[in-house]
Order: C-alpha cells, then sequence, then structure tokens
C-alpha cells in the first residue's frame, strides 16, 4: 500500500496498513513534537486550574530539600535523589528480607 508520510509528505511502501511515517526519523520527530505539545498543554492546564506548582514548594523525600514543582506528583528534587532513593529503599528491603 502506497501512503503518504506524515511529516515529510515523500510517499513510501507501507508495511502496516497503521503505518504513518516512512522512516523511524520522521516517527521521532512527529513523537518529540506530540512530547513537547503535551507537556507545554499540561504546563497550561496546571497553570489555569492552580495545581500545577504549590505556593510555598514541594520537599524532596530523599534529601528534604525545597524544590518549585513542574508537574503535581513530583517527590524528588533531582533524577538523583530520586534513584538514591530508590536504590536505598531496595538494599534495605532486601536487608529486612534476608534478616527476616
Amino acid at each position: 500500500m502506497i501512503k503518504k508520510c506524515l511529516i515529510c509528505a515523500k510517499q513510501f511502501e507501507a508495511h502496516h496498513w497503521n503505518q504513518k511515517f516512512c522512516s523511524e526519523n520522521c516517527a521521532r520527530v512527529q513523537a518529540r513534537a506530540r512530547v513537547k505539545a503535551n507537556k507545554q498543554l499540561y504546563r497550561k492546564i496546571g497553570n489555569v486550574t492552580g495545581e500545577m506548582k504549590r505556593p510555598d514548594g514541594s520537599v524532596c523525600i530523599n534529601c528534604g530539600k525545597t524544590f518549585e514543582q513542574h508537574f503535581p506528583n513530583e517527590k524528588f528534587c533531582s533524577d538523583t535523589c530520586r534513584l538514591d532513593f530508590f536504590s536505598l529503599s531496595a538494599v534495605e528491603t532486601l536487608f529486612d528480607f534476608v534478616r527476616g
């Protein structure tokens, strides 16, 4: 089936009935654009409803540092804190299991 790519408008032979892009590069371009649009929409909706950021800031559950939330469910001030928290939790759980 011959289709037209949604990104570059090049014609291509589709290998599946719902294929929309001629290559992985075009698919990545679309994916990046979709993620960017979703983030912008989420921020806009959050700012309108007032649920996006807490006025007093949030406290990191790993280090206790106050940080500004970008999303309502953020619990960590950084990726490093998030990874530290889960690696420590996993080790503690393993030790508790072995001891107990």
